[in-house]
């Protein structure tokens, strides 16, 4: 009987023993894969995490109830967040915090539920798990806390509560964080200051999108003459250097389309004609000069151009092809052999609409309207054409919208602006709501446009349906 209970008691030692040198070998493997993020070294870091959470999943699968699983989940949530997947990894450390009474194991699973939240673009939790740091007795987790704290505060828009919190940090990035926040403010003078000693140094890890964005909501040339000067500059990656063009460029495209047009070309020739950002270029490209079309001839170019991008692939591919199914459902709903036939009037209606919501072409969809007051001026929407085209706001049309008001004043559409009974009014707009929702392009109808030599077939709405 007493050597069953020694060889029963031998063997729950044994078994803690095991999971204890377990729980010992994922924490060091932790350790290590820190330090190594520490020394810059990345890929020795992931191939340490990786073994981390190995070890911790071992442990979590094979011994559920033990005391270290909390802290083996956080391990293989760090990794799983080392790797990208905030996704998976965010549950996993709130899971954690609920569930454990160590202290530490509990501050650094807020730390990961913090961090996730920023890259899920969730400053508000981000912020409630900060939060929880604020009194912790650890000096290195609170400096951080109140870093990121500072940080979510300014993704918020509390630009003077963040700095606040970011005034006394001495963490690298903080720096970054303060001029953004001080550029929200609207305490542009102060933040160049900042931005200056960044530049001095070359601070690559600085927000400098979002410093150049909060910048130009005060001056956006200004804003522009910093992107292009950090653009130029070689110790920042160039694909960043890209994008940091091509969102300048999207800012200035109201104020100066010509200029935005020249920083665009800029974006293309640094990206070198295959990398994410130089397509993106290419797209935004595109879809500043269709804002200068004003004829559906003019399309034709735009056709090969997109359908180039689409057929490289990559992320991309879905804007250019949702652009190439507008052009074409334009293309085909005015077709000259359509003219004359049963519901003209509803494919050009349709035609500016998808010009001027989908293609950002305001001219074009001002032609296509004048096309309808001139061409079907007793059709039932030529007053919503003549309305339509007062919002386009796209030349002189008065005397034309005024001709085509005194001949149908009646109108159900001018009734309803009126503010008076509009019998029909429902009708008609179901009749245009079924018809464009059964001949507008939709970016997940079938295959992507064939492209037939050079050109895609346009989509055509048939007249017997």
């Amino acid at each position: 009987m007493r050597l069953r209970a020694l060889l029963v008691l031998g063997f729950a030692s044994l078994v803690s023993c095991t999971y204890f040198n377990g729980m010992y070998n994922a924490r060091r493997l932790a350790g290590d894969a820190r330090k190594a993020e520490r020394d810059g070294r990345a890929f020795e870091a992931n191939r340490l995490w990786g073994l981390a959470a190995t070890k911790a999943e071992s442990i979590m699968a094979q011994h559920p109830k033990s005391k270290y699983v909390p802290e083996a989940r956080l391990i293989s949530a760090t990794a799983l967040q080392r790797s990208g997947d905030c996704q998976t990894a965010a549950p996993m450390a709130v899971s954690t915090l609920a569930s454990t009474r160590d202290n530490r194991v509990a501050e650094d699973a807020a730390l990961l539920v913090g961090r996730c939240a920023e890259a899920l673009n969730d400053p508000a939790a981000a912020l409630a798990a900060y939060d929880r740091l604020a009194n912790s007795t650890n000096q290195d987790r609170r400096a951080e806390a109140a870093y990121r704290r500072g940080r979510a505060l300014r993704m918020l828009g509390r630009y003077d509560d963040a700095l606040a919190d970011l005034a006394p940090s001495t963490l690298p990035h903080a720096q970054g964080e303060r001029a953004a926040a001080l550029m929200g403010a609207g305490r542009v003078s102060e933040g160049l200051v900042v931005v200056d000693s960044m530049l001095a140094r070359h601070d690559t890890a600085a927000p400098w999108e979002d410093i150049f964005g909060l910048y130009a909501g005060h001056d956006p040339l200004a804003a522009s003459a910093l992107t292009m000067r950090l653009a130029k500059d070689s110790s920042f990656n160039r694909a960043g250097r890209v994008a940091w063009i091509v969102a300048d460029a999207e800012r200035l495209a109201p104020l100066d389309p010509v200029a935005a047009k020249g920083l665009l070309v800029v974006a293309e020739s640094l990206g070198g004609g295959s990398s994410v950002a130089t397509k993106q270029a290419q797209i935004t490209l595109a879809v500043a000069e269709l804002g200068q079309v004003h004829t559906v001839p003019q399309l034709n170019p735009f056709v090969d151009r997109l359908g180039d991008i689409q057929e490289q692939g990559g992320p991309t591919a879905l804007q250019a092809r949702r652009l190439l199914n507008s052009i074409q459902t334009v293309q085909g709903a005015v077709d000259s052999s359509l003219v004359d036939r049963p519901q003209a009037d509803l494919r050009y209606f349709m035609a500016a609409e998808l010009a001027r919501d989908s293609l950002k072409a305001n001219d074009l969809a001002g032609t296509l309207l004048r096309d309808i007051l001139n061409r079907w001026p007793e059709s039932p929407y030529a007053p919503k054409a003549a309305l339509a085209l007062t919002l386009v706001g796209t030349g002189s049309d008065d005397s034309l919208r005024e001709a085509v008001f005194s001949r149908q004043s009646a109108s159900p559409y001018l009734l309803a602006i009126r503010g008076e009974p509009a019998p029909g009014f429902q009708q008609l707009e179901d009749s245009l709501r079924l018809f464009m929702a059964r001949y507008r392009p939709t970016a997940t109808r079938g295959k992507a446009p064939a492209r037939p030599g050079a050109k895609p077939t346009p989509r055509t709405p048939r007249d017997d349906q």
